[in-house]
């Protein structure tokens, strides 16, 4: 997996121009899917994939229009 291909929390929250409890209310009802690059460890980084952030950009856009 590319780093490139991952944002992180943070970043994710920036793109979309949204609040850190909105990011959760998209994960919340599945419709943001962060991605935990190690499945044990409990406390890290959470990572989204730039591309369906890409496509939720999108699809927002065109409910919009």
């Amino acid at each position: 997996m590319d780093k490139n291909e991952l944002l992180t929390f943070e970043d994710a929250k920036r793109l979309l121009g949204v609040s850190r409890t909105q990011m959760y209310r998209y994960t919340n009802r599945g419709e943001l899917h962060p991605v935990r690059l190690n499945q044990v460890k409990q406390k890290q980084p959470v990572y989204f994939y730039r591309r369906e952030i890409e496509r939720f950009i999108l699809s927002r856009i065109a409910i919009a229009s």
